[in-house]
């Protein structure tokens, strides 16, 4: 019952920009998914998956995003608003995760 709105990467140029040339060295690639759908149609959900050179590059990728979420008022996985987002970090990869609910976050990020 989702619908795909837009699929694409942003780049390391993108996250240079955005979270520091630093934060961005050691970019191996990303592509994010933003779909729309779910009970009653009216959901709408981002995932976005980074990949680095290192494990070193994710964690100090990691790191910019949680500033980055913090200067956005992110805390505990709560957004402002409604809003959930999860970040995950597996050796090389950072996802972030943000749907409308826990629940629905937890499920896209395949957490129990």
């Amino acid at each position: 019952s989702w619908k795909t709105l837009e699929e694409n990467t942003l780049g390391e140029a993108f996250l240079g920009a955005i979270f520091g040339r630093d934060a961005a060295a050691g970019w191996g690639g990303d592509r994010f998914l933003f779909a729309a759908g779910g009970e009653g149609g009216g959901q709408e959900a981002l995932v976005w998956e980074t990949r680095w050179d290192t494990p070193q590059d994710a964690a100090e990728f990691e790191a910019a995003v949680r500033l980055w979420q913090e200067r956005r008022g992110v805390t505990a996985g709560k957004g402002a608003g409604e809003e959930w987002e999860i970040v995950q970090v597996r050796d090389r990869s950072l996802r972030i995760v943000q749907a409308p609910s826990e629940g629905l976050a937890r499920r896209i990020a395949d957490l129990p």
